[in-house]
């Protein structure tokens, strides 16, 4: 059974500590339920996790950094709260189906 969509509901920040990364996505999945992100600057995170949009992102293998992010996003309920409905907006411009097919669509079509 797949238990992701309880877990995420559950949760009230996403992290994607990552060394190496292509586009997560469990980071797409975090954003369609409005969570906040602190995850690693590699690969595709950038993409969904948008710096200070939606996200706090730091280097790969900084422990430091990570911890003072997940600091940052814990002791500030406006960030969370602003990064929550970021989150939601960055699906629905890049990921969520409708918008995707659309972008095909324009693509292919043009």
């Amino acid at each position: 059974k797949n238990n992701i969509p309880m877990y995420l509901a559950a949760s009230d920040i996403y992290i994607q500590a990552s060394r190496h990364e292509g586009l997560p996505l469990a980071l797409m999945e975090a954003t369609a339920v409005g969570l906040p992100i602190v995850a690693s600057n590699v690969g595709g995170i950038p993409e969904v996790a948008q710096e200070n949009r939606n996200a706090l992102l730091v280097p790969s293998e900084n422990a430091i950094k990570l911890a003072i992010a997940l600091d940052k996003m814990i002791s500030d309920s406006n960030l969370r709260n602003e990064f929550a409905q970021q989150s939601i907006n960055v699906y629905r411009e890049s990921f969520c189906l409708k918008q995707n097919v659309s972008n095909l669509v324009e693509y292919y079509c043009l």
